[in-house]
């Protein structure tokens, strides 16, 4: 009987901690987080050609997509070649990525852009402050931006269905 109990108290603790998270995480942001129709949080960076770059020198002018990477991510590794095509076709046109890489030594992050012929601006987050100041949890996380510096779509992981729907945004604020 004593152990019947146990387990029923245990089976409860569980299934109220799970409600508990699944509340939470539909809860509105803390301090600190970001989440669709926010002001993106402003930042300066320097890119891997040694000249800074600010998300705010882009308001009123260009749609910003800002992608957060590493060199050893798979998924990441993914989501460049449609970088580089989103770059090749809007560019002109008013769109600004800003691919940050985590916490990575320059000459590793530009080896690898070098090698790989990519063209858009690639920033470099040293310390993982502008991560941590847009809730980065997982890489590679997209956030778009739009001219207003509002926060319109932020999606981590690698999804060619997500990157469909990237470009299909980009393309409507670019209209």
């Amino acid at each position: 009987m004593k152990k019947t109990l146990v387990i029923l108290a245990i089976v409860l603790i569980a299934f109220g901690l799970f409600l508990w998270n699944s509340y939470a995480s539909q809860a509105a942001p803390g301090p600190g987080m970001i989440s669709r129709s926010d002001q993106a949080p402003d930042f300066t960076l320097k890119t891997i050609n040694g000249h800074e770059i600010s998300l705010s020198s882009l308001r009123g002018k260009n749609v910003a997509l800002i992608d957060f990477w590493a060199t050893w991510c798979p998924p990441c590794r993914e989501t460049m070649p449609h970088l580089q095509a989103l770059q090749n076709k809007y560019g002109s046109k008013g769109l600004t990525i800003m691919s940050i890489n985590l916490q990575e030594r320059e000459s590793t992050v530009k080896r690898f852009a070098k090698s790989n012929g990519y063209t858009f601006n690639i920033l470099l987050d040293p310390t993982g402050e502008v991560a941590d100041s847009y809730s980065v949890s997982g890489i590679p996380t997209l956030v778009l931006v739009d001219k207003t510096g509002n926060v319109l779509l932020k999606q981590t992981g690698y999804s060619p269905q997500g990157n469909a729907a990237i470009e299909q945004k980009i393309a409507e604020l670019l209209k």
